[in-house]
């Protein structure tokens, strides 16, 4: 095993560490699996949005496009096949 030095934010840090004591981890094992998963996938584990996934973004914040509540899944669907 290495160790690395990393300099953060002490407020990410601090959100971090709360983040992953959420999921059952602590810092080290997150930062683990983050460059684990960077490896695997040979790139940032993450995809950036696309233009459609902006858009939506755009209107969920301005409450524009939105759907639902729903009453049924039935009523989901039909509004997800609309």
């Amino acid at each position: 095993m290495d160790t690395i030095t990393i300099t953060i934010e002490s407020e990410l840090k601090a959100q971090a560490e709360a983040l992953m004591a959420q999921l059952g981890l602590d810092l080290d094992t997150g930062i683990d699996l983050f460059l684990r998963e960077a490896v695997r996938c040979h790139g940032l584990p993450f995809e950036e949005p696309n233009a459609t996934t902006y858009a939506a973004m755009d209107d969920a914040v301005h409450d524009q496009s939105m759907n639902g509540p729903f009453d049924s899944v039935a009523e989901l669907i039909a509004s997800l096949d609309a």
